[in-house]
């Protein structure tokens, strides 16, 4: 079976993790702490307060991780799971923050940088 160019982008997915844990009870708390541990484990990164991602390359692979993270569901906390097309991440942007630096800082801050690869 052959696929064309566009289908093949929509094979490639990431699945999104979001956190619906109570942060005001200790037990609450511990619960969050020790899904998301689950969840490094299995190689999601922390984007977020309650929000984890983790990028895989076939679609069977997210179905695997969908199922992995629906055994560990805890049944009291709501969990959220996401999967997007890598096509429809395209636009999706992530920032870290400035940073306070000092007024000499910032001159050298603003000069551009040269990548070479080659």
């Amino acid at each position: 079976m052959l696929y064309t160019v566009m289908q093949l982008f929509l094979f490639v997915l990431w699945v999104y993790v979001v956190l619906g844990f109570s942060q005001r009870t200790k037990i609450g708390r511990q619960t969050t702490i020790e899904f998301c541990k689950i969840l490094e484990k299995d190689g999601f990164q922390f984007l977020s307060k309650n929000l984890y991602v983790r990028y895989c390359g076939t679609q069977s692979n997210a179905i695997l991780h969908k199922e992995k993270i629906q055994k560990q569901i805890v049944e009291k906390y709501p969990i959220s799971i996401i999967l997007v097309a890598d096509k429809q991440n395209e636009y999706s942007y992530h920032f870290e923050g400035r940073k306070k630096c000092r007024k000499n800082q910032r001159k050298l801050q603003l000069k551009p940088q040269i990548i070479e690869f080659f």
